[in-house]
């Protein structure tokens, strides 16, 4: 029989140590992978809530540049050419033709009518979901020297023009 030396007996645990702690580690166990998951979907979470709120602003933003200078310049340009305000004179078709958008940032169709004094109205639908966006909007609106008058909600816009 042979004698095995303290070394040669630590030297032929060591790998067989070694072969159980590398069995013991093939994968991940399914408590790592659920954590990992949870704390991926709460990232997820935080970040896709601020780029919707971020492609909400700018639709609003878009609206309010159209609100401010596109409708009004539209129906300068109409009334400076026939010298009229009336139903006959600002319509959608020749508020187009004279730069104001086809259609909304939304994707809806806006509608225009005269009162018959001086005062162009533009009901522009909108699509939000924020009505601190809606109110901010409209106040927006309100304030600009062209602009008679203008009520909103998160569904709609309506702004009145002064023609002159």
């Amino acid at each position: 029989m042979q004698q095995v030396t303290v070394e040669q007996a630590q030297q032929m645990i060591q790998p067989d140590r070694m072969m159980k702690a590398k069995k013991g580690q093939q994968g991940f166990t399914l408590v790592e992978l659920v954590v990992v998951l949870a704390i991926l979907a709460l990232i997820i979470g935080v970040m896709s809530s601020g780029l919707f709120q971020s492609k909400e602003d700018a639709k609003v933003q878009a609206a309010k540049t159209q609100l401010l200078k596109d409708f009004p310049s539209a129906i300068t340009r109409l009334v400076t050419m026939s010298n009229k305000c009336n139903n006959t004179t600002i319509t959608y078709d020749k508020m187009v033709e004279r730069g104001a958008p086809e259609e909304t940032v939304f994707g809806g169709a806006w509608t225009v009518a005269t009162s018959g004094g001086n005062t162009a109205t533009v009901t522009y639908p909108l699509d939000l979901q924020d009505t601190a966006l809606a109110t901010s909007l409209k106040d927006s609106l309100v304030t600009a020297p062209n602009v008679k008058s203008a009520t909103g909600t998160t569904a709609q816009v309506v702004v009145a023009y002064r023609c002159n």
